[in-house]
């Protein structure tokens, strides 16, 4: 006689990021989820300490349970939650009317909408009790659950004496949505609410959900993964590419300059994906190891583990990992090596058939209006099948007889992927560039405890140490960590910085000059009035706090101070003190942006030197506004003007830095 299953409840567990570019839509759509559940009842307090009714506008930086509901009757539950790096919702339900699993599973549909299937995963826990649990589902058993799941085989996993999990066998490795059946016997309740809704009686995460949680991560890489394409083309690219510039150098190809840019954009491709994997398979790794450790009671038969199914997936996936990055850096090598030949025979020509040497980059009409204004000689061209449109002109070197030759270029939108794209556009049009420098506007991070660090409004800062990726981390247990410090910036340029530095000691400040020659050009790029720099503690603030005194913060009023430091690259616009200072006080930021790292790493990858430099702004809060932004970008297009001034000109790329006579110094 089939076992009787009593109690039915359906719990379901969702999981999506907190971080990454993708993090604000999927923390909107566990918000609608919530809200339906509050719709349907859910909208009495559960009475835990501390835990409000409602989750807060900003996520807390650490783990937390940040809101809890309840129906009047309890039959209905949901908990939001904050694991390290995701954020979960669990609902429970157990209506009256609703007794069995299908019923359950209906209502659920009905909570979760459309947007479940766009997280990194959800699960469905079936959960039963019965006198006996079975050693397979029986036919009576799998007649009570939805639809869809009746026929099949079955994997389980005893997790404790007495509970057991099913799950119907898969061929998808990468789904997003997972269904389980959870039985026990009816004097295992605790348990079973300890491994699958709250633990020991707390609402925290439960283990079972940390588990599919970690899980979850595999599969949503999986599916990242196939976004990528073939490595193998992206590799079988790279190698034609060398044998096309080979042949060319050795036989003396129509163009090899040709040859050596196409092979340079597929080289930054390569880079990135290289990048990209890294990331992917040491975030692959971390959840497998973390869900060994919550889940390590041994299978009954390793024949029917769904554990063991799950960590073969992972292995065999950080396996494929480790093959493309093999691949990949193969190819990468190959092409890099026939760059360094290509370069090393290339005609010394030092750059006097006035080519540019220098790009300058920008994303906004202001950033790029304030860098074309200080340009002299300046005329609009196009280049071939490049649909971006440049300001070729020059700018003054130490050297007064030999100008710098630039190129000016205005993105066509925000962000590290459209500035990557863009700097590979300009180096591929104009292959006598040596060196790429961002100019704009950022996002400042005031430090009223340490005045000397205090960045305002109107300031500029010079990543003269680097760019911090912050988005680019590994994902642990304990929180994110950055994956691997970025590539160094221009030392030619940052030596021009400290030789700036040297200069201001002596009170020589040529950047000023500059931004008053910009305004006397731009009427609308004055500095604001001071009473509109305005610096607050906390995102519910409702008072500005005072500004550190300027003799200790070294500001001078109505002047910019230049700030050396690290600056903060992502795809997000920051209008959260919480989030800035977090970032800032994790990476030790002076400013947060969104173009840098792509012009980074696009000149790394092509070997070209780089440097960003910012004007600020705002404080990237809620309060940002565009009062400050054409000063902002006149400031950093004043001080880059006067940088370049410092600089001997150099060669087209290839060439090396012209030896001038210094100027005679002046007491």
């Amino acid at each position: 006689m089939a076992a009787v299953i009593t109690e039915q409840e359906l719990v379901v567990h969702l999981f999506a990021a907190t971080d990454g570019p993708a993090a604000d839509l999927t923390r909107r759509q566990i918000m609608r989820i919530w809200q339906r559940c509050r719709d349907r009842g859910m909208d009495v307090p559960t009475g835990l300490p501390g835990v409000p009714n409602e989750p807060p506008d900003e996520l807390p930086a650490r783990s937390a349970v940040i809101a809890a509901c309840r129906s009047r009757d309890g039959g209905l539950q949901a908990v939001v939650r904050k694991e390290h790096d995701v954020l979960n919702l669990s609902i429970l339900l157990r209506p009256r009317g609703a007794v069995g699993w299908r019923a359950q599973d209906r209502l659920l549909d009905d909570v979760l909408g459309a947007e479940a299937h766009s997280l990194i995963g959800l699960a469905r826990l079936y959960l039963g009790k019965t006198d006996q649990v079975p050693s397979q589902p029986h036919d009576s058993l799998r007649l009570l659950l939805p639809r869809g799941l009746e026929g099949g085989s079955w994997r389980r996993h005893r997790i404790a004496d007495g509970l057991t999990v099913w799950e119907r066998s898969q061929c998808e490795d990468d789904r997003v949505e997972r269904r389980l059946l959870v039985l026990t016997t009816p004097n295992l309740d605790r348990q079973l609410s300890t491994w699958t809704w709250t633990h020991d009686g707390r609402p925290d995460l439960p283990a079972l959900a940390r588990y599919l949680m970690h899980t979850a991560k595999v599969r949503y890489q999986l599916r990242v993964h196939a976004e990528f394409g073939p490595i193998g083309d992206l590799c079988q690219d790279l190698d034609d590419g060398a044998a096309r510039l080979r042949h060319a150098v050795d036989h003396g190809g129509p163009d090899p300059h040709r040859e050596v840019v196409r092979l340079r954009a597929g080289l930054t491709l390569a880079t990135e994906t290289t990048t990209a994997l890294e990331a992917m398979r040491r975030t692959v790794e971390i959840a497998a190891e973390n869900a060994a450790h919550v889940l390590a009671a041994p299978a009954s038969s390793p024949a029917d583990d769904l554990v063991g199914d799950d960590s073969a997936v992972a292995t065999w996936f950080v396996k494929h990992l480790g093959n493309d990055l093999g691949y990949l850096n193969t190819s990468r090598a190959g092409a890099r090596r026939m760059i360094e030949l290509a370069d090393g025979i290339r005609p010394q020509d030092g750059g006097g058939d006035g080519r540019p040497t220098l790009g300058i980059v920008t994303a906004l009409p202001e950033e790029y209006t304030a860098m074309a204004t200080l340009l002299d000689d300046h005329r609009r061209t196009a280049v071939g099948d490049d649909r971006a449109t440049y300001l070729l002109g020059t700018l003054p070197s130490s050297d007064e007889q030999q100008a710098h030759r630039v190129v000016l270029t205005l993105l066509g939108d925000t962000g590290t992927h459209a500035a990557a794209g863009g700097c590979v556009n300009l180096i591929r049009s104009f292959n006598s560039v040596n060196c790429v420098v961002m100019v704009g506007i950022a996002a400042g991070v005031p430090n009223i405890r340490r005045p000397r660090h205090h960045v305002r409004l109107g300031d500029i800062v010079v990543s003269d140490w680097s760019v911090a990726d912050y988005d680019h981390v590994i994902d642990t247990p304990a929180g994110p960590i950055e994956r691997q410090a970025h590539p160094r910036p221009s030392p030619w340029l940052v030596h021009a910085v400290l030789l700036l530095e040297a200069e201001e000691l002596r009170g020589r400040r040529p950047w000023e000059d500059l931004i008053a020659l910009g305004q006397s050009r731009l009427a609308d790029f004055e500095r604001p009035p001071a009473a509109t720099d305005l610096v607050y503690t906390s995102d519910r603030a409702t008072r500005a706090v005072a500004h550190p005194d300027p003799k200790i913060s070294g500001h001078r009023p109505g002047r910019p101070k230049v700030h050396r430091g690290r600056v903060g690259s992502g795809d997000r616009s920051l209008r959260s003190i919480r989030k800035r200072d977090e970032l800032a006080t994790r990476h030790d930021l002076r400013a947060i942006e969104m173009e840098g790292t792509g012009v980074a790493k696009a000149g790394f990858s092509s070997g070209l030197e780089w440097l960003v430099i910012r004007g600020i702004s705002d404080y990237g809060d809620r309060r940002t506004t565009t009062t400050w932004r054409k000063y902002a970008a006149l400031a950093a297009a004043a001080y880059t003007r006067a940088l370049l001034a410092t600089c001997s000109p150099v060669g087209t790329r290839g060439g090396h830095t012209r030896a001038v006579q210094a100027p005679q110094e002046s007491s």
